[in-house]
This record gives structure tokens, sequence and C-alpha cells, in this order.
């Protein structure tokens, strides 16, 4: 769901965009009509503009609570029918690719925070929205949410040596465990605090 289509101005108090609504009213009607499970994205990569312009987007921490009640409504209008949410589709190339190398909106290139500014604001982000589900909607809705990571995968050059060894696992810590071990543990990869 395109949170711009809904949030035109990226914020609930400003317009929320019934002709958006309805699309993906009949959408997940359609879907369902035939069968198939819609499973929700909440985010890929389509940041209200306004945000980006005028607070900075991810690098904001207002992004947090503007992200949340953009779920929120999602689940209030949705939630009835869809059961399966995502929260963030990649974070990693949202963080990485939008506020670090530039290669991805907002095509940033804000070296040596940007990155990681934006990912911790999204890992918030993810958190509050799970908790606001837990809270407010699961015990009504029987919905599951979650979040899409990416994997890369290193292996040791050398599986006897073991800088090798620990290069691959600083290399895994650096993409899945950035935002898989702040979720699921609490707090970074200790790998990733003593190098930053």
């Amino acid at each position: 769901i395109s949170w711009p289509r809904i949030f035109p101005n990226g914020i609930k108090a400003d317009h929320i965009n019934e002709k958006g609504i309805k699309y993906y009213d009949d959408l997940i009607n359609m879907l369902l009509d035939n069968n198939i499970t819609p499973i929700v994205t909440l985010y890929h990569w389509d940041l209200p503009q306004v945000l980006q312009e005028k607070y900075g987007g991810w690098q904001n921490v207002s992004m947090v609570n503007y992200f949340n009640d953009f779920a929120n409504l999602c689940f209030e209008r949705f939630g009835d029918r869809v059961k399966y949410w995502i929260t963030f589709n990649n974070p990693w190339s949202s963080a990485v690719e939008g506020y670090e190398t530039g290669e991805h909106a907002p095509g940033l290139k804000l070296r040596g925070t940007g990155a990681y500014k934006a990912a911790h604001h999204i890992i918030k982000a993810h958190a509050k929205v799970w908790h606001t589900y837990d809270t407010q909607w699961r015990s009504k809705q029987k919905g599951l949410v979650g979040i899409s990571l990416l994997a890369d995968w290193g292996e040791p050059v050398d599986i006897t040596n073991q800088r090798d060894i620990e290069a691959a696992e600083r290399y895994v810590q650096f993409y899945m465990g950035w935002f898989a071990t702040p979720i699921f543990n609490g707090d970074y990869p200790q790998v990733m605090k003593d190098y930053i």
C-alpha cells in the first residue's frame, strides 16, 4: 500500500485520500474474491515527498510516528480482510542506497551517518507499528506483522583462518544482523558497535 497514495502530504492530520482507500479496498476484495490471500507491504521505498523535503525523511525521528499513523490507518481500514502485514521491504536498501550511496530515492550521499540514522529510525518505526498492531488490533483481527529483510551471506575464504571467519561473520552482521538483531534481541550486533 502506497503511503503517499493514502496520505498525499504524508501526515494523517493533513489529508486522507479516500479515493486511495477505495482503490485498495477494491484490490483487496478482488484478491479475496479470487481466493488470493493478500500480504500487504506498508513501505516499499515510497516515502511521501513532502516528508523528505520538509523533515529530511528517514533522517528525522518524526518519521516513526508519521509511519505509525499510516500503518494504523491501514490496520483500521483493511485489517478486517488483511491478516499478513510487512512493515518494510528491504530496509537495508532504503537506508544505505537512499541515504548513504544515493543509488535510490531520495538519492542522498550522507557519508558516514546517513545510513545509520535512517536505519535506526526505520527499525524504531517497525517496532512501533508492531506494538501498535499488537496492542490495538491483534486480538480483533488475528493478523501477523513482520518485516522483509535482505540477507547477503558471507563465507570465509579460508575456513581454517580465524580472521576470515570473523570477516565473514562481520559481513553478515552488517547486512542481516543490523536489522534482525535489534528486532529480536533489543540491541545492535556487538561487532557493529565495536566497528562504528
